[in-house]
């Protein structure tokens, strides 16, 4: 439980992330092609850091059993 909630901060800087780039359609100067290619970059750099991050948390767990026949499932 503690570990799900502490992915609660990294969802909101992701999110935070998207939003700040939603704001700078109105001072772009071509908004349709700066903005898309922000957003497209930002999901881009999530997803890379997001699949670095489960491949180290999967590389660090020691004892697989332990954790899947937890109390909480």
């Amino acid at each position: 439980m503690c570990f799900i909630t502490g992915l609660v901060g990294p969802g909101w800087a992701i999110c935070a992330g998207l939003d700040s780039t939603m704001h700078l359609v109105e001072e772009a100067k071509s908004p349709r092609r700066t903005v898309s290619r922000a957003i497209v970059a930002t999901a881009s750099i999530s997803t890379v850091t997001a699949v670095l991050y489960m491949t180290a948390i999967v590389y660090c767990i020691q004892d697989l059993e332990s954790v899947v026949n937890t109390a909480t499932g």
